[in-house]
């Protein structure tokens, strides 16, 4: 749980509490799971609402009061543009400094609210010895609780649409290119490895590199590739090459690569859908993602967060 402390103009203190949800996204498998206090097995179970839970203090100690406060979510921590209409709620009991308030549970700040992008939400209280309400600044990033939310909906992963069809036994939701869609697993399969880890500088400014495993091929058979990408640049917007990256064991010679699809990553966290197969021939070779920057100009000045990371899997087919 996080803490953050505000100052009231009243002389009250409100100390809010965010209550992590946590998302485990295995989406080579285009499955999504999420917790929040508890079990929740559906998205029509969450809904698209989530719970804001906080403590009001005075110099006194907790407040016991009734308290009416307002919602804003915004594009950024300051300035910027305020996303679909302010959420009031009146007449909060706040029982020993202790509240809760369920927010957006009518879609107040809209349909598109929480498809990626990173969000702010601003806070404004009014207790019975206030007139007007408070502003609370700064506003508070908002981080896993809306976007659990929006990976366990049914119209989408993370932003890319999922198809109509429905699933049968056995099968699995798998990336063509333009959407998720229920395949089934070839039943030929010689060997499948996780595909799951950090993405790590290869050359400062211009590849990174995600983990790499170790499979063996015969002439003819195929190393297929699913997994999602998860990546945001330090400071500048970047368009990048999203590439399967394979090199011979032992080798010290560059690797190949089997180009998947040209991304746009910005500050902002971005998970990006990446399957491809190729036919390597022969020989055991280090699979894994690579991300590489084009622009030679820009290439040393270039930097991704540290916080990128890969999960998906490899396959061996014949």
């Amino acid at each position: 749980m996080v803490w953050l402390r505000r100052s009231l103009s009243s002389s009250l203190i409100l100390t809010v509490v965010v209550i992590a949800i946590f998302a485990i996204f295995f989406s080579g498998f285009g499955i999504a799971a999420s917790r929040v206090q508890g079990t929740v097995s559906t998205a029509d179970a969450i809904g698209s609402s989530f719970t804001y839970r906080g403590q009001l203090q005075s110099a006194d100690g907790p407040v016991s009061t009734t308290c009416d406060f307002q919602f804003e979510l915004w594009d950024a921590e300051s300035d910027g543009a305020q996303i679909g209409a302010t959420q009031s709620i009146n007449s909060v009991a706040v029982q020993e400094g202790l509240f809760a308030v369920t927010l957006n549970g009518g879609g107040e700040f809209g349909p598109n609210a929480f498809s990626g992008a990173a969000r702010w939400l601003e806070i404004s209280v009014r207790c019975p010895q206030d007139a007007l309400f408070t502003i609370l600044a700064p506003r508070q990033a908002l981080t896993a609780s809306p976007y659990a939310i929006t990976s366990a909906s049914a119209n989408g992963l993370r932003g890319h649409p999922v198809g109509d069809a429905q699933p049968a036994e056995g099968q699995v939701l798998g990336w063509d290119g333009t959407q998720w869609l229920p395949q089934t697993l070839p039943t030929d399969i010689a060997t499948t490895a996780l595909l799951e880890g950090s993405i790590t500088t290869a050359r400062p400014g211009e590849l990174w590199v995600g983990p790499l495993v170790t499979v063996t091929t015969t002439v003819s058979q195929r190393i297929t590739m699913s997994a999602s990408v998860s990546v945001a640049t330090l400071s500048d917007t970047a368009t990048l090459l999203l590439l399967l990256c394979y090199l011979p064991e032992g080798s010290s010679q560059g690797a190949a690569a089997q180009f998947i699809q040209e991304v746009e990553v910005s500050p902002s966290q971005s998970l990006l859908p990446a399957a491809t197969t190729i036919t390597p021939g022969p020989g055991t070779w280090l699979v894994g993602i690579c991300l590489q920057n084009t622009d030679n100009t820009g290439a040393q000045q270039l930097e991704l967060r540290n916080n990128g990371f890969v999960h998906g899997w490899v396959m061996v087919t014949n």
